[in-house]
């Protein structure tokens, strides 16, 4: 069975860049992570329900996927092991 995590792409104004995280358990304040696909795709889209205001320079509303934490490239594998 694979453990899955969102990871969320947020896109700035100049300097033009794209951040990409590891979406947060609101109530413990670690790294979420799902058992299977169905319960990632659900809250992404709880995410996607939900009021979203803007950071300072962010362009747009922040994207979320689903990954499987095996397929995440280092940067975000250290972030979603370390939870």
């Amino acid at each position: 069975m694979s453990n899955y995590v969102i990871v969320q792409t947020r896109e700035f104004y100049a300097p033009q860049k794209k951040v990409r995280s590891l979406v947060l358990d609101q109530d413990t304040g670690t790294v979420a992570v799902f058992g299977d696909v169905e319960a990632a795709r659900a809250a992404v889209k709880d995410h996607d329900d939900r009021i979203y205001y803007l950071a300072h320079n962010e362009s747009a509303r922040a994207d979320y996927a689903v990954r499987r934490i095996q397929s995440l490239p280092r940067y975000l594998l250290r972030e979603a092991v370390a939870a």
